[in-house]
């Protein structure tokens, strides 16, 4: 009793000590939690991370749905199928799951890796406000209100800090680049593409500025089937080059700074060594794997394979450049 008792005092008597250093001093504490969570830029950068884990959770649950389908039709086919076509829809199946579980890790980790750039950025706002307001209000000390047991609420500067950068900072944008895949809805905000001639449905394995592979699905009613030809469509050649073209400027948007590439196009430059070495028919999955081979300045030089089923059917090397949108 004792103790806790001498606690106590030794807590007032911080306080009141604290006020005393305070007043003569000029100390103030500021709360970072709340600047986070209130101001215009934390908030932005809130938004950005609940929609990622909204779409992420509406991913995975897309996911389950065809698992757990998948899973029940092969147990009502389980009296027609052999023992050898079960084991092999087991083993896909039980990849399928394992895949999910990678995604949901690689999920997490992109929320921890976007949360960290926005708290590194809103840090980077408040970093020079925080200098000319101390030097401005001849502050000796500033301290996080976390670590302050007692003070005067006229020593918080909290709300003074908000009305400064919410008029010097609306929005931040965080480097959602760092995701390894992105969506048509996603890539849609990168390109000024629109359909029908955004061709890439999805980026995966995205490698920052170096590689990744984009997902062009060939359906038996894309645009060009009906002239390409009527009785046996084929995707033309120069539209498997588009491809290429619209996935490297999809992975070099997503790889820059977003104030880099604001107002900004990249344009096609020269095509290279364009081989096309098997018809594309519809209906397939087509996956271009496009690497970055070198960059000088605004122009990229890239390479890229196009695969059908692990089967090669076209290659080439292009170059591009970042321009300004008019």
């Amino acid at each position: 009793m004792l103790k806790k008792l001498k606690i106590i005092i030794y807590i007032f008597l911080f306080g009141f000590l604290f006020t005393a250093i305070a007043e003569e001093s000029k100390i103030v504490y500021i709360d970072m939690d709340y600047i986070f969570k209130n101001s215009l830029a934390g908030k932005s950068i809130n938004t950005q991370i609940e929609t990622k884990k909204k779409n992420n959770k509406e991913k995975v649950k897309l996911l389950e749905e065809k698992i757990r389908d998948e899973s029940q039709d092969i147990n009502n086919q389980k009296n027609i199928l052999s023992e050898t076509e079960i084991k092999e829809r087991v083993e896909e199946l039980n990849k399928k799951i394992k895949d999910l579980q990678n995604q949901v890790k690689e999920n997490n980790n992109l929320i921890t890796k976007m949360t960290l750039d926005g708290t590194t950025k809103i840090l980077k706002e408040l970093k020079p406000i925080l200098s000319q307001y101390s030097e401005k209000n001849n502050i000796s000390l500033m301290l996080q209100k976390k670590n302050v047991i007692i003070g005067k609420n006229d020593l918080n500067i909290t709300s003074d800090i908000i009305k400064i950068i919410d008029d010097k900072v609306k929005k931040i944008d965080i480097n959602w680049f760092m995701q390894n895949s992105l969506n048509k809805s996603e890539i849609r905000n990168l390109l000024p593409h629109r359909e029908p001639m955004l061709l890439i449905d999805e980026l995966i394995n995205i490698k920052k500025l170096f590689s990744a592979t984009a997902i062009v699905n060939v359906k038996k009613n894309s645009f060009f089937v009906q002239g390409h030809f009527p009785d046996q469509p084929v995707m033309p050649g120069v539209l498997i080059v588009e491809a290429f073209g619209q996935a490297a400027a999809a992975l070099t948007a997503a790889g820059i700074d977003k104030s880099e590439y604001e107002n900004k196009l990249v344009f096609l430059m020269s095509v290279e060594k364009a081989r096309f070495r098997n018809p594309v028919i519809p209906d397939c999955k087509l996956e271009l794997n496009i690497e970055a081979i070198r960059s000088h300045g605004k122009v990229w030089k890239y390479k890229g394979e196009a695969f059908v089923n692990g089967t090669k059917m076209a290659d080439a090397q292009w170059a591009a450049t970042i321009v300004d949108r008019k």
